[in-house]
């Protein structure tokens, strides 16, 4: 192969590759964009776009999040769960992604699995106030429970 040829593909595939990358910036900024303007049913179009494009591994956890953050925000813990258990499996995974998975786990009557996540959040943020409330409240639930019984 000559060496214009190499050039040339080299430089196909530079052109490729910073287009696919540019056109997955451009649908993350509008899916952030359209969750910042609580337009949560887009804002998971977008990122479930980005999704099924195969996004890059450095928004992974960012993406899986904000799907996450956007069903709990319409009122979908089910699917909120299914895209916070993503979210926490991955490197960049910010630590109130815990918490959250933690109140869904609980609309969804998960009960046995939200110490797990209210304790790895305290850890990485022992300071704040409703997640020491949240895991004082979860540690009390087989009370609140059992002197409910009967009531419904």
């Amino acid at each position: 192969m000559s060496i214009l040829k190499k050039h040339l593909t080299l430089l196909a595939f530079t052109v490729l590759f910073s287009t696919i990358a540019f056109s997955q910036t451009a649908k993350l900024v509008k899916a952030d964009k359209n969750f910042a303007n609580f337009n949560f049913q887009s804002a998971i179009e977008h990122y479930l776009a980005l999704v099924k494009s195969g996004y890059k591994a450095t928004t992974k956890g960012h993406v899986t999040a904000r799907l996450g953050d956007s069903y709990r925000l319409i009122n979908d813990p089910k699917n909120a769960e299914l895209w916070y258990r993503i979210a926490v499996e991955s490197d960049n995974c910010e630590p109130i992604t815990y918490f959250y998975l933690a109140q869904v786990l609980r609309s969804n009557q998960k009960y046995d699995e939200i110490g797990k996540w209210l304790n790895k959040y305290l850890k990485s943020v022992p300071e704040h106030d409703a997640g020491i409330k949240e895991l004082a409240n979860f540690r009390s639930y087989d009370k609140i429970y059992s002197d409910s019984t009967g009531i419904f």
